[in-house]
C-alpha cells in the first residue's frame, strides 16, 4: 500500500511554491504588463480610429455641401448665360428687323417712284396718241 511521506509533501508544496513564485516575477508579470500595454495600445488605437471615424464624418459633410454649392453655382452661371445669350439673340433680331424695314421702306419707295414714272410715261404716251 502507499504511505503517505510528510516529509515528501512537504518538500513537494516548498517546491510549487517556489516553482509558482519563480514563474510569477519571470513569466506572469512581464506577460500581464505585456498584455496590460497591449490593450491600452488598442484603446488608444480605437481612440484615434473613432476621431478618425468623425473626421472623415464631418469632411464629407463638408464635400456634400461644397457640391451642392457649386452645382447651385453652376445652375446660377447657366442661367445668366441663358439670359445674355437671349438678349443679345433679341437684340440682333432687332437689329435685322430694323434694316429689313428700312430696306422694305426704301424698296416701297422705290416702286412708288417706279410706279410714278411709269403713271407719267403712261399718261404722257396716252396724251400724244
Amino acid at each position: 500500500m502507499i504511505t503517505p511521506h510528510p516529509e515528501l509533501i512537504v518538500g513537494f508544496f516548498v517546491t510549487f511554491m517556489l516553482l509558482l513564485i519563480f514563474l510569477n516575477y519571470v513569466l506572469f508579470v512581464p506577460m500581464f504588463k505585456h498584455l496590460d500595454a497591449r490593450k491600452a495600445h488598442l484603446s488608444g488605437d480605437l481612440g484615434t480610429a473613432d476621431k478618425e471615424i468623425e473626421e472623415t464624418a464631418k469632411l464629407k459633410a463638408e464635400a456634400i455641401a461644397l457640391v451642392g454649392k457649386a452645382k447651385q453655382e453652376v445652375h446660377r452661371i447657366k442661367e445668366e448665360a441663358q439670359k445674355e445669350a437671349k438678349a443679345q439673340a433679341d437684340l440682333r433680331v432687332a437689329e435685322t428687323q430694323a434694316a429689313i424695314a428700312a430696306e422694305m421702306s426704301s424698296f416701297e419707295e422705290a416702286i412708288a417712284d417706279e410706279q410714278a414714272t411709269l403713271k407719267k410715261r403712261a399718261f404722257g404716251r396716252g396724251s400724244a396718241i
